[in-house]
């Protein structure tokens, strides 16, 4: 029993921490001024994706690491704005649907496709929600973004055969 007791306790430590590890940062150095998505489908058949635009004012120097949304991760980068009030950053998601799988009668031959990889997902998010990762001095800091709005999607051209 003593022994469940403990095991008990030291779950609910490492639970504790590691919940507290990925709070959300309720001031940030920052204003979200805009937060709009917009999917995308390429030219080629299985190539779609997703870009999101933040738009923000501060008066530091943020420096922005990663954007959480649609349970996929992509770097942030800086873009110029067209206002002086308003810095950009973007964050690219690219899909590429195209693997080539083995599909025969015989499993055995089927054993050579990859293994599909899965990551756990470290936050939970409705589907207009994101979550920004930024530093600030050394550490890395969390902020979700309630109201991403959805944009026109894009479909570019075919290319020609």
């Amino acid at each position: 029993m003593k022994k469940i007791k403990m095991g008990f306790i030291v779950l609910m430590f490492v639970l504790f921490f590691q919940c507290r590890s990925l709070q959300f940062d309720q001031n940030p150095p920052f204003k979200i001024t805009s937060a709009v998505h917009q999917y995308w489908v390429g030219g080629q058949p299985g190539i779609k994706g997703v870009n999101i635009i933040i738009g923000y004012s501060s008066k530091k120097k943020i420096e922005f690491d990663s954007i959480f949304f649609d349970k996929r991760v992509a770097n942030l980068q800086s873009k110029n704005s067209e206002t002086e009030t308003e810095t950009l950053v973007v964050g690219y998601f690219i899909v590429n649907e195209r693997k080539e799988m083995i599909l025969d009668e015989n499993p055995v031959k089927e054993f050579q496709n990859p293994i599909p990889i899965i990551k756990k997902f470290p936050f939970q998010l409705k589907e207009d929600e994101a979550v920004i990762s930024y530093k600030i001095q050394g550490k890395i800091k969390y902020f979700k973004i309630v109201s991403v709005k959805k944009e026109k999607e894009l479909n570019f051209p075919s290319l020609p055969k």
